[in-house]
């Protein structure tokens, strides 16, 4: 089983832990790799989820303040094969944080050439994360939902380059519309996921990926 959370931050001391549930009769060898944006790289660790039990790692405790990151989660048992593992992530904020709070968001076993991606209509800074977890450069174009497949208005601003196994963030800010969602298009599937941070809290969630779209 494959999962992929794309929405993670130490922003404001942000921390996370993951937790793996597994819902196997067989014990399952879990590979946890953090994907962080910018050119720092981390080795994959390898977790033991018992059958029918549930393990619980911190995945920030290696990553700089201020690093927005992707999680992906691959499990199999000891013969190799894929087991169903849920991978679910929990970010809390401390008190002293200008962002005090939780928040927590199951991961995804999809990826999409396009995703909608609902905002809170909250007074607090929010960002994509796009994870390309292909073997192709990815280029990302992102708009207002109220203003994709027009044939007049906006063009995608900004668009986004993104190696393989990377990812990188943009400001929802930059789109520059009033518009409660956002959508992604790429060239090639990806992930996305959506951050919040204000002084009313904290949320992380993936978008919705549209497997229907073929560009």
């Amino acid at each position: 089983m494959l999962w992929r959370i794309p929405a993670g931050t130490t922003e404001n001391g942000g921390t996370a832990s993951l937790s793996l549930a597994n819902f196997s009769d067989a014990d399952a060898r879990v590979a946890v790799h953090l994907v962080m944006v910018g050119n720092q790289t981390l080795q994959p660790q390898t977790i033991r989820v018992p059958a029918r039990g549930v393990v619980t790692t911190d995945v920030t405790a290696r990553v700089p303040l201020g690093t927005e990151y992707a999680v992906t989660v691959t499990a199999q048992d000891v013969d190799g094969r894929r087991v169903p593992v849920v991978a679910e992530l929990l970010a809390s904020w401390a008190p002293s944080s200008t962002t005090t709070g939780v928040a927590s968001t199951l991961g995804t076993t999809a990826a999409a050439r396009r995703w909608v991606v609902p905002q809170s209509d909250v007074n607090a800074p929010g960002f994509l994360t796009v994870y390309n977890p292909g073997p192709e450069p990815v280029t990302a174009a992102l708009l207002p939902a109220d203003s994709v497949d027009r044939r007049v208005g906006p063009t995608s601003e900004p668009e986004l380059a993104i190696a393989p196994g990377k990812a990188k963030v943009v400001q929802l800010a930059l789109l520059g519309s009033d518009s409660l969602a956002a959508v992604v298009t790429a060239n090639h599937p990806v992930v996305v996921g959506l951050t919040m941070l204000g002084d009313a809290g904290a949320s992380i969630s993936s978008g919705i990926a549209d497997p229907s779209y073929t560009g």
